[in-house]
């Protein structure tokens, strides 16, 4: 996947990851102007399903390695997807 700044404790460190992340989304659209539908589900209709993560920089602190890997992420990556989505910056052109 690549480097990823994470900001612990006030230190910001930068981790270099390794991961596969699966993203369900309930097909919701709705129609917009011309033949276009806008992919337009609820929050809760976007779940992170499964994620495999691992830090690949030797060096990365402790923290750092169990926040990537653990469940906080998880979900600020569940919560950066929804607003993607939702500010359209994710789109389906029908």
């Amino acid at each position: 996947m690549g480097p990823l700044r994470v900001t612990l404790d006030g230190t910001e460190h930068i981790a270099q990851i390794a991961g596969e992340f699966e993203v369900t989304i309930r097909p919701v659209f709705t129609p917009t102007p011309g033949s276009n539908l806008q992919l337009d589900p609820a929050a809760d209709d976007i779940v992170v399903r499964r994620r495999t993560a691992s830090v690949t920089l030797a060096g990365t602190p402790a923290n750092g390695v169990s926040y990537v890997v653990g469940d906080q992420f998880k979900a600020r990556l569940q919560q950066a997807i929804r607003a993607a989505i939702k500010s359209r910056l994710v789109m389906h052109r029908g």
